[in-house]
């Protein structure tokens, strides 16, 4: 005969409930990640990266966003519970770290002097794919965090960097619009994450107090029930 396992505490069951959300928001990630790699991939190609250089990126690329989709198939058969839980959300957030770090890392690709186009339009690839996981995975805002640290952030150093040692006007515009889209959506996806929390907290805060009731409820018709006999 197994244990009964204790009640899990307001904390616990509001952590299990984040990490749930998490998964459940995140389904048709893995296949953006691998689109976005392809057309990034193809633009990429079109500027002169050589193509084998474009064959080792894309590659492991789609290998994560199929470990993911397979991970995520795993996650939904088995189930989410208390004693999984945060194993499950490691492994996840791993897998799409080393998938976003790809996007961060195609900065090297691109050409010594490419002009200003390719530099903007792999800033947008990489602030779409930030945005994206924000508005998704608003309940595990340092999973949001870490992606905006391994896929924008590289793009920022360089950008700068490029102005400072090559004089380019056009990366300073570009770094300067960068750090302020930072602070932007920033702000706005830790006021959601607060939102979104804020809000299975006060649902779990609530079934405590309706779970209370029923049972101060059932005491009290037990004691009438009681004091009823006694008087006859």
């Amino acid at each position: 005969m197994h244990d009964e396992q204790p009640p899990l505490s307001l904390e616990e069951r509001v952590r299990l409930i984040r990490i749930r959300t998490f998964f459940s928001n995140g389904a048709g990630n893995p296949f953006a990640i691998m689109a976005g790699g392809i057309v990034f991939a193809l633009f990429l190609y079109d500027y002169g990266v050589p193509e084998r250089t474009l064959l080792l990126w894309i590659t492991p690329v789609c290998v994560l966003g199929a470990s993911i989709f397979a991970f995520e198939r795993y996650v939904h058969r088995v189930g989410i519970a208390p004693h999984n839980a945060p194993l499950f959300l490691q492994v996840r957030s791993v897998l799409g770290g080393l998938a976003s770090a790809l996007f961060g890392v195609t900065i090297a690709f691109l050409p010594e002097n490419p002009g200003g186009a390719p530099y903007f339009f792999a800033f947008i690839v990489c602030s779409t794919l930030t945005t994206v996981c924000y508005m998704a995975y608003a309940t595990v805002f340092s999973y949001c965090l870490m992606i905006n640290a391994v896929t924008v952030l590289p793009y920022i150093v360089f950008y700068f960097y490029r102005y400072f040692w090559h004089g380019d006007v056009i990366t300073l515009l570009l770094g300067v619009t960068a750090v302020i889209w930072q602070i932007i959506v920033l702000v706005k996806a830790l006021r959601v994450s607060r939102y979104a929390v804020g809000e299975i907290s006060s649902g779990e805060r609530l079934r405590d107090e309706m779970a209370e009731r029923r049972q101060t409820e059932q005491a009290l018709r037990v004691s009438q029930q009681e004091l009823l006999r006694l008087a006859s």
